[in-house]
């Protein structure tokens, strides 16, 4: 009788102290959240914890689109253990469980009768190319569109969870950028341009159309970043990136838009529109040293950031064929570049894995190779981890 009186004590015991345990983390969680604003862009909710870091997912982005048996439903990156914000993404819309929406594990199921925006299977795969399609992997078509209007159609959800991530991590590659590292550390001035196609333009965050919660563009958040990790206000930020742009033609108006912006920190964005257009990773590789060159003959201490792209969407097809079929393989043709002065951001990497946990539609502003706000987030914190090593 009394061993199981002392079973049963200390059963008691374990009990409460777990308790109080979880207590202790719902109350440093609700804390943290009350300091964030979740209603508006702000860098405390877009950067101050990057992606692969902690247990908070802040505006994770997801489309619903009608499937062939006329449900919506879309996935999270994780299962949920408490939604803190659940809203248009926009920010100016709130939606409840049980009347817009339910969840099951990391499927979050769209109620028909609720507010949430949705595409029709119809608006999604039209049946005609009106302007606003493009063709599709095995015939028909998918729906293309610029601006905000994806982003219009999209929520974003903020949710604590308990699951680890098994991604890649950004490699810190200051080591190859001494130059570069030594001036923001010692708060000097430093030029930082930003050089590439449409991506780095801005398409499609919120902020490059003036549309809630105007997100800055992935540069911007770059610039941002590296300000607060170092303290560091003399950073003086450049953009030349033209949509549309291949690296060919990064090549043709190098002396414009970079060599004679004479930068100490040069990112070079190329490949996207390169792929698409079947330019083999070489050849790219080979137009990137060529600006380099350039920008280096103006100013021998720039040091460089060469960006390896995000992957486009696989649905999307061009001469009858994936547009994926180079785009993965420029990565291996940027890494033979790197050295003193030379360092590679693999985006393309981490866009891979971000893929095998949502679609791509859930994070794209044109449906075909443009980040929305939730991914271009993510580009920014590589970007950052690129340079900030305890980031």
């Amino acid at each position: 009788m009394k061993r199981v009186f002392h079973y049963f004590t200390v059963f008691l015991l374990v009990f409460t102290l777990l308790l109080s345990g979880c207590g202790n983390t719902l109350k440093k969680q609700l804390e943290e959240e009350s300091k964030m604003n979740f209603d508006k862009y702000n860098y405390d909710v877009y950067l101050k914890t990057p992606v692969w870091k902690g247990d908070l997912i802040t505006h994770e982005t997801l489309l619903f689109v009608e499937d062939e048996n006329g449900n919506y439903t879309a996935e999270l990156m994780y299962e949920p253990t408490r939604i803190v914000s659940f809203k248009s993404a926009t920010l100016a819309e709130d939606y409840t469980k049980g009347v817009d929406y339910e969840i099951s594990g990391k499927t979050v199921t769209l109620i028909k009768s609720g507010a949430m925006p949705r595409l029709s299977y119809k608006e999604y795969y039209p049946d005609v190319n009106n302007g606003d399609a493009i063709d599709r992997v095995g015939g028909g078509y998918l729906k293309l569109v610029g601006g905000s209007y994806f982003h219009e159609h999209q929520v974003a959800v903020s949710y604590r969870h308990k699951e680890k991530w098994n991604g890649p991590v950004p490699k810190y590659k200051g080591e190859l950028l001494p130059r570069s590292v030594s001036k923001l550390k010692n708060n000097e001035p430093i030029k930082i341009l930003f050089y590439g196609d449409s991506i780095t333009w801005g398409g499609d965050s919120s902020g490059l159309y003036g549309v809630s919660p105007k997100a800055p563009i992935w540069p911007l958040m770059t610039v941002s970043g590296l300000q607060k990790y170092y303290g560091n206000a003399k950073i003086d930020y450049v953009n030349t990136a033209v949509g549309g742009f291949n690296s060919t033609e990064g090549v043709q108006n190098m002396k414009e838009k970079a060599a004679d912006i004479a930068p100490d920190l040069c990112f070079l964005a190329f490949g996207m529109n390169d792929a698409t257009q079947g330019t083999m990773p070489d050849k790219v590789k080979e137009n990137v040293v060529k600006i380099m060159n350039a920008v280096l003959a103006v100013n021998p201490n720039c040091e460089f950031v060469i960006v390896a792209t995000m992957l486009p969407n696989a649905e999307v097809a061009f001469g009858g064929g994936s547009m994926l079929k180079t785009h993965g393989k420029q990565i291996d043709a940027f890494l033979t570049l790197e050295k003193e002065g030379v360092a590679v951001m693999n985006f393309t990497e981490m866009s891979s894995y971000m893929l095998s946990l949502k679609k791509f539609r859930d994070m794209t502003g044109n449906n075909v190779n443009h980040p929305n706000d939730f991914l271009a987030r993510i580009y920014g914190e590589t970007a950052i981890k690129t340079l900030c090593e305890n980031y």
